[in-house]
C-alpha cells in the first residue's frame, strides 16, 4: 500500500501551507472525501465493497446536517439513499476518539428519524439504515477488517431490525474488492489509486485551480473556527477552575466560622 496516511505527524500552525496540504490529501481526509464522493456511482463503490453486494445509490449529499426532533444535529461526510430509499451514512475517521459505538448509534437514530413517511402506520415499510465508518486504525484491536455492532437475542441470534452499524479497519491490505477500495481511500499518491473513476476525480480536483482554492479557503475557515472553539474551551476551563477555587474558599470559610463558634462555646463553658 503506497503513500499511506501519516497518523503520527501533529498539526502545527507554522505548517499551514494549505495548498501543499490539499496536494498531500487522501480520501481519508474528510474534505477531499466530500469533494470526491458527491456522485452516486462513486459512493456506491464504497458501500457495495463493504456490504459485499451491489448497492445502487440513487442520491448522495455530502456534508449534510441531519437534525432530530429534539434539535440535536450531526454533520455527515456523506448521506445517501439507494433506489429503494434505504438510508446510508459513510464517514471517514482518522481520530481514534471519533470511533465510538455511541456515535454510530446516534447517527443511526438520526437516519431512522426520517425512515418513515408522515402518516405511515405499517412498520414493515420503514426503510433500512446503515452507518459505515472507515477508520484509519484498527479501532477495536482484534485484527478484523469489518466490525459490526449486532443486535442479538440472549442466545446470540441476530435481530434483523433493518439497522447496521459497521466499522471498517482501513489498515487492511488484502487484494480483494474491499482491500482495493481501502487502498484507494488511504492512498496519497493519486496515480496509485486503483479505481479509474475515483483516480480521475481525485486528479481533477487536485489539478483544478478553482477547486484547490476552494479547498484552501475551507481549510483556512476550519482553522479559524478551530482556534475560536479552542479559545472558548480555554475560557470555560479557566472559569471552571476559578469557580472551583471559589467553592473551596467558601468551604474553608464555613469551616473556619464553625471552628470559631465551637471555640467561643468552649470558652463560655469554661467560665462556669
Amino acid at each position: 500500500m503506497n503513500e499511506l496516511i501519516d497518523k503520527e505527524v501533529p498539526e502545527k500552525e507554522e505548517e499551514r501551507d494549505y495548498e501543499s496540504k490539499v496536494q498531500n490529501m487522501c480520501l481519508m481526509d474528510d474534505l477531499l472525501f466530500r469533494n470526491v464522493m458527491d456522485e452516486p456511482k462513486l459512493i456506491s463503490k464504497l458501500i457495495s465493497a463493504v456490504l459485499g453486494r451491489y448497492v445502487e445509490i440513487a442520491e448522495v449529499t455530502v456534508e449534510k446536517t441531519i437534525t432530530n426532533g429534539a434539535g440535536r444535529e450531526t454533520r455527515c461526510d456523506a448521506e445517501a439513499k439507494d433506489t429503494e430509499r434505504n438510508g446510508y451514512v459513510a464517514e471517514v475517521q482518522n481520530d481514534p476518539h471519533g470511533m465510538k459505538p455511541k456515535r454510530m448509534r446516534f447517527n443511526v437514530g438520526l437516519i431512522d428519524h426520517h425512515a418513515m413517511l408522515r402518516g405511515e402506520t405499517n412498520w414493515e415499510n420503514m426503510t433500512d439504515s446503515t452507518v459505515i465508518m472507515f477508520c484509519a486504525t484498527d479501532c477495536f484491536g482484534e485484527g478484523k477488517v469489518i466490525y459490526e455492532l449486532p443486535r442479538c437475542l440472549n442466545g446470540g441470534r441476530r435481530i434483523d431490525d433493518g439497522t447496521r452499524m459497521i466499522f471498517v479497519n482501513c489498515t487492511y491490505e488484502g487484494d480483494d474488492e474491499l482491500g482495493r477500495i481501502i487502498h484507494d481511500l488511504m492512498c496519497r499518491n493519486t496515480d496509485d489509486i486503483y479505481d479509474d473513476e475515483i483516480r480521475e476525480k481525485v486528479k481533477r480536483i487536485k489539478e483544478d485551480r478553482v477547486e484547490v482554492e476552494k479547498m484552501c479557503e475551507t481549510l483556512q475557515r476550519e482553522y479559524e473556527e478551530g482556534m475560536e472553539a479552542g479559545a472558548v474551551r480555554e475560557r470555560r476551563k479557566i472559569q471552571a477552575e476559578l469557580d472551583e477555587k471559589d467553592r473551596r474558599i467558601r468551604e474553608l470559610e464555613k469551616m473556619l466560622e464553625k471552628n470559631t463558634r465551637q471555640k467561643k462555646r468552649k470558652i463560655k463553658f469554661s467560665m462556669f
